[in-house]
């Protein structure tokens, strides 16, 4: 007698890295991987090919204006960093707005925040911050707002990918100053300290506004010029991220497209349709990054093990398995799941009497 037994997909959700506020990967859609919040878009953007080379996994700007549908409060953060992949060619006289989260007011005192744009093919950051403090003579809260500072990274626009990093560095009671620091492609480019008087304590830290929606691809006070290019890969942390942690998010591959085929020839990589791998488990093993896809080919497919007890375990958060294809197709939608049934069997790789 044979026996049959079930293939169990085992789910492991993992903590996102380093307390990532916000993760917008692109991956054919304008979410945000860690919440249910989305991109709105004036339908300009549209996805294009990413850093390593798959398609619809990156955006493409094209002078949109996206922005977050609920904006998350930002209220009392002293720490921020943004993280980011930009590829543009655009070198001319406009500031274009890439990337910001500026604007509002506190305790009258404002806009403050940080934005990034492009002019003259160079990189630039601006920061400001708002602090308060409790003045116990005179009963009540007393606001500042501080200095805008200017880094400027030369020569961004080549037409290559580069990763970019602002990190805000809210100092301790003390010191009434953050340090912003910007990194381009895992390496310091420039860093300037905003302050007021010097002997003021503070009692919080406003660096970036509260209720403020993140603002990609034109500048949410309609001062800049659009962006037209390329971006991927937008994380927000409540935290300054260190040179380390820096170096961990730079070297994270983008998110990739994984190919299986029952039938499978060639390498048996996983990297194209001409080299899939002929099981599941292998594919799943080598998804390890948030975002990756795997697409499965129709077919019968067994669990590639022989002990009852087995699994598969998907560690990593926000893997998508998709069936339905042929085995030529280059976009997700082109699957037809219901033509091409792809059917994931329990029967193991032994008989069983």
């Amino acid at each position: 007698m044979k026996t049959t037994l079930l293939l169990i997909l085992s789910f492991w959700m993992t903590a996102s890295l380093i307390a990532q506020r916000s993760s917008f990967l692109f991956s054919g859609d304008r979410t945000d991987e860690l919440s249910a919040n989305t991109l709105s878009t004036n339908g300009y953007a549209n996805f294009t090919t990413d850093r390593s080379g798959n398609q619809d996994m990156a955006l493409h700007v094209n002078g949109d204006k996206l922005e977050e549908n609920m904006p998350s409060s930002n209220r009392y953060e002293p720490d921020y960093s943004t993280s980011f992949w930009i590829k543009t060619a655009t070198s001319d006289a406009n500031e274009r707005a890439i990337i910001q989260h500026y604007g509002g007011s506190t305790g009258g005192k404002g806009p403050y925040g940080y934005r990034i744009y492009l002019k003259d093919g160079n990189l630039r950051a601006e920061g400001r911050f708002v602090f308060y403090r409790w003045n116990g003579i005179q009963n009540k809260n007393e606001y500042y707002l501080t200095p805008l500072v200017v880094i400027e990274h030369t020569g961004i626009a080549d037409g290559n990918w580069h990763h970019v990093v602002l990190a805000i560095d809210g100092k301790n009671n003390i010191s009434s100053e953050a340090e912003y620091k910007l990194y381009v492609d895992d390496a310091v480019s420039g860093s300037a300290t905003s302050s007021v008087a010097a002997g003021l304590s503070q009692s919080r830290w406003f660096v970036v506004p509260d209720n403020i929606p993140l603002t990609i691809g034109a500048d949410g006070l309609s001062v800049r010029s659009p962006y037209p290019d390329d971006i991927d890969d937008v994380k927000l942390y409540r935290k300054t991220l260190s040179a380390a942690e820096v170096t961990e998010v730079y070297n994270q591959r983008n998110p990739k497209i994984i190919y299986v085929d029952v039938d499978a020839s060639g390498s048996r990589d996983g990297s194209s349709w001409a080299n899939t791998y002929k099981l599941l488990t292998a594919a799943v093993t080598n998804a390890t990054v948030p975002g990756d896809e795997i697409w499965m080919a129709d077919g019968f497919y067994k669990p590639g093990f022989s002990q009852r007890t087995d699994v598969i375990d998907i560690a990593t958060p926000n893997i998508s398995i998709y069936g339905g294809f042929v085995g030529n197709e280059t976009q997700r939608n082109q699957r037809d799941w219901q033509a091409n049934e792809t059917i994931l069997s329990g029967d193991l790789l032994v008989m069983i009497s």
